[in-house]
This record gives structure tokens, sequence and C-alpha cells, in this order.
């Protein structure tokens, strides 16, 4: 099987009896799903270092489908700006969606507090093949706010 950006998943054991087996069928219907959501956060944390060159922020880590930034307090929304921008066109100019990536965004002084602020805004109706979001933490230290997208 193979994600949408054609990176190929192996899975030998589809032929297999017993547990292996269902495992692998698993394996093999939840690869090209999950896999795409890989290849688009790793296209997109190409891409976000030179987005953000110029602005007082850094990329820290990824967690599944978001990325953590620390950031200074006043450079929050156009970090936000420019990390939606790059995740909103990671697809692109690879593969084309019929649905559009949709990036949220929150802030905190921590990580934890930058989550509960996404989710405070609740829900928006979208339709994604892939839930995109991004996290970014102010610096705490400097009476930086936390900034989650």
């Amino acid at each position: 099987v193979q994600t949408l950006f054609g990176r190929k998943n192996h899975t030998p054991e589809i032929g297999a009896k017993g547990p292996r087996a269902g495992f692998a069928w698993r394996a093999a219907i939840n690869a090209p799903i999950q896999g795409t959501a890989a290849d688009i956060i790793r296209r997109a944390m190409i891409r976000v270092p030179q987005a953000i060159s110029s602005l007082p922020a850094t990329m820290l880590l990824q967690v599944h489908d978001e990325l953590l930034f620390e950031v200074s307090e006043e450079a929050v929304e156009p970090v936000i700006a420019a990390v939606r921008t790059v995740m909103e066109g990671a697809c692109d100019p690879a593969v084309h969606l019929s649905v559009p990536l949709t990036v949220d965004a929150g802030t905190g002084a921590n990580w934890a507090a930058a989550h509960q602020d996404w989710q405070r805004q609740g829900p928006q109706p979208r339709m994604a093949l892939i839930e995109a979001v991004l996290l970014g933490v102010c610096n705490a230290l400097a009476g930086g706010q936390a900034v989650s997208v």
C-alpha cells in the first residue's frame, strides 16, 4: 500500500494465517491514511523554518499532527499566520486534495494551556482529510504567551 505521496508501506504478512494476518490487514488499511498525515506534517516541518526565519520563534517538537513552538509575545500573530499558510499548503504541489486542510491555533503560557485555548474555541465545521493542528508556545519566562496554531 502507499500514501497519497507515493511512499510505500510493505505488509508481507498479509497472506499469513492467524493473528498476524489480521494485524497486517489493519496495517494495510490504516497506512494510506496515517502515512499521508505523516507525509503532510513532515513536508510542513521542512518548510516552517524558512517561513519563520525572520521572526523570534523556534520550532521545538512535533507530536502527531501538532507542531510546538517557542515564540516571543510580540510575534505570536505573525507566527500563527506564517505557520498556518505553510501547513495549509503542505501538500502543494505534489498532491492536490479535493478538500482543504484547515489549521487551528491556540495560545498559552505552556503546551497544556495552548492546547486548552485551542479546544475552548470549539470545533469548527471542516471538511479535511487530515486535521492539521499546530501548537506554539511563547516564552513564558519573558512574559510571553503560548501560541497554538
